[in-house]
């Protein structure tokens, strides 16, 4: 899974351990009902609930805390982000492997990684009836236990000059870069990791803010809309922020090896008693805002996935992808996922 970068770099956990065994497909197993697993995240909740550093620092893997009790500056800003939110009693964990070829966080900008967590791992909550936020953690197993992995903080010259690379002109607005990673143990069924790079010119970033909605609408017989549609933000238009330059930036992905399923979820469009969970991420390119959340489809089984891969801005919208699902009683619904103009500024 590719990973994004994070202001606060830590708002990710990150798990440490020796090697998780694999079905005989080369799938991971899921880890989220295990009891070392459990452990761990009921820990980590209650030690960000009760703003209390100490119990953080339990979480964290030994070799990774002395990089935060070395570094008094970059510990604070751990804890403040860490700290920013309460966690309520109804969360959604999913879990998703991360290969040894996958870039780390920050490690293009000098990070380094005492351990390499092998899990990223996000806790999902709702803020408010139309809107959730995720939490993302990089986690790995060691002698029985699983652990926060902090890195090191990123070289500031990195920071201020990171590496150069192409640009999207000037007047561009729309999807800059698409990319499609489908491992081959993905059945069809399935679908594979999804990134998108948006770009917005100087003047579309300046006229309007914007935010990332999916919107659902039940199908009727003919596969056309047979309603209104019912919407939800997925990214809110805080994270979209225009960089130094004037532009909104951003990358966003979304997807994972295989669905992950919920029986009364919380969040749930139309009221279907099951939900295909999608984990997806907004980062912002020379904003250092992050955010993690999930797309959520009403039903129990994706008939249908189509990933745009070039598009431009046009009266406010972007669309990014499109999905059909179906719930136990055979209605399909249709959600396309899109980045929006919210408002005028």
């Amino acid at each position: 899974m590719t990973i994004t970068r994070s202001s606060i770099l830590l708002s990710l956990i990150l798990l440490v351990a020796g090697p998780v065994a694999r079905a005989a497909d080369g799938t991971p197993p899921d880890i989220s009902n295990t009891p070392a697993f459990k452990a761990f995240i009921t820990d980590y909740v209650a030690a960000v609930n009760a703003k209390d550093a100490v119990k953080f620092l339990a979480c964290v893997h030994p070799e990774c805390r002395p990089i935060l009790a070395h570094d008094f500056a970059y510990a604070e800003e751990q804890y403040k982000v860490a700290f920013h939110r309460t966690i309520p009693a109804k969360y959604r964990l999913l879990a998703s492997p991360i290969d040894a070829d996958d870039p780390l966080p920050f490690a293009e900008v000098g990070s380094r990684y005492p351990i390499r967590p092998t899990y990223q791992v996000q806790i999902d909550y709702q803020l408010t009836p139309s809107s959730s936020v995720g939490i993302v953690l990089l986690v790995v197993q060691d002698q029985g236990k699983w652990w926060n992995v902090v890195p090191t903080a990123p070289d500031k010259e990195l920071l201020r000059h990171p590496p150069k690379e192409p640009t999207a002109p000037d007047a561009f607005s729309g999807i800059w870069k698409f990319s499609l990673n489908r491992k081959p143990q993905v059945t069809e069924a399935s679908w594979g990791r999804w990134q998108w790079r948006v770009v917005l010119s100087a003047e579309d970033s300046r006229k309007a803010t914007y935010q990332i909605v999916q919107t659902t609408h039940k199908l009727a017989a003919d596969g056309k809309p047979a309603d209104a549609g019912k919407s939800r933000v997925v990214i809110e238009p805080h994270y979209l922020a225009a960089n130094k330059a004037g532009r909104i930036d951003v990358t966003f992905y979304s997807g994972d090896d295989k669905a992950n399923f919920d029986t009364g979820a919380m969040d749930s469009l139309y009221g279907a008693a099951h939900q295909i969970a999608i984990p997806a991420m907004l980062s912002g390119h020379g904003t250092g805002r992050s955010m993690g959340s999930s797309l959520n489809l009403p039903g129990h089984k994706l008939l249908k996935s189509e990933s745009l891969e070039q598009g431009k801005l046009a009266d406010g919208s972007l669309p990014l992808a499109r999905f059909t699902s179906q719930d136990d009683n055979g209605t399909t619904y249709e959600t396309t996922v899109s980045l929006q103009a919210v408002k005028a500024k």
